[in-house]
């Protein structure tokens, strides 16, 4: 189940960051298409209609960065016509920051 973003809707703490960074650094990830998030904000969902070279190596660095994985699929629930990207956090992320909040 996902929550699509819009009034009221927020992003996961880890996923504000990356964000920022990318609008701050003018990183061209225009396949951010149709934005949602699980629930447990555990996973970021794009859902766009295509992606470029370009984008899917933003996307590359952008996860190299700051330690992310993300993998492709064709079904997506936004539209026929979609594909689904699902990024998530790799597992040495989730407790670096699960200790930083602890120690707050």
């Amino acid at each position: 189940m996902t929550t699509h973003f819009g009034k009221g809707k927020s992003f996961p703490s880890w996923w504000k960051k990356i964000d920022n960074y990318c609008w701050t650094h003018n990183i061209p990830i225009s396949c951010k298409n149709h934005i949602s998030v699980s629930k447990d904000k555990k996973e970021i969902y794009f859902e766009p209609y295509d992606a470029h070279l370009i984008e899917i190596k933003s996307l590359i660095e952008l996860c190299n960065k700051y330690n992310l994985d993300f993998r492709i699929t064709g079904r997506s629930t936004y539209h026929p016509h979609t594909f689904l990207i699902t990024i998530t956090q790799n597992e040495g992320a989730k407790k670096r920051e699960n200790k930083q909040s602890n120690t707050m």
